[in-house]
């Protein structure tokens, strides 16, 4: 879904390749702007990201729905339907959005897991808290 021809660079999330925009993962993520502002100047070709053989790997504890979910934030395209997306998923979702500061992430993410509070347990609604600087998850907690 997000492997686009005219993409300048390739995330491998296990062992699925998504080819994306540098424009639009820039402009969402402070992480991105700055990595791809360290690139320029660099030989394309030399640069992970720059090809299918050479893919800049996400973090292996994030799945490959996690990473389609993050795109799909990012591209501001399809979102699957909030009843579908496993709790584990969206959790990761935050994570990636703390790991590359992206807002509109953690927006969707939290909205999402504060829907789904009565899923989680108490217990971890508090780590994401801690872990994650959310505080709207704590009064979910104490229910």
């Amino acid at each position: 879904m997000f492997y686009f021809s005219d993409a300048t660079h390739v995330f491998q999330a296990g062992s699925s390749l998504f080819r994306v925009h540098t424009s639009i993962l820039r402009d969402k993520s402070l992480a991105f702007q700055d990595m791809f502002a360290a690139s320029q100047g660099t030989q394309l070709e030399q640069v992970d990201g720059s090809a299918d053989d050479k893919p800049i790997c996400v973090r292996s504890q994030v799945s490959k729905s996690a990473f389609e979910l993050f795109l799909s934030v990012c591209y501001n395209k399809w979102r699957p339907d909030v009843l579908k997306i496993p709790n584990n998923a969206v959790i990761q979702l935050l994570e990636l959005s703390d790991m590359y500061l992206c807002k509109d992430a953690c927006v969707y993410a939290v909205h999402h897991l504060q829907w789904q509070h009565y899923s989680l347990e108490p217990t971890q609604l508090i780590s994401l808290t801690l872990k994650y600087n959310v505080k709207e998850f704590l009064p979910h907690a104490f229910k």
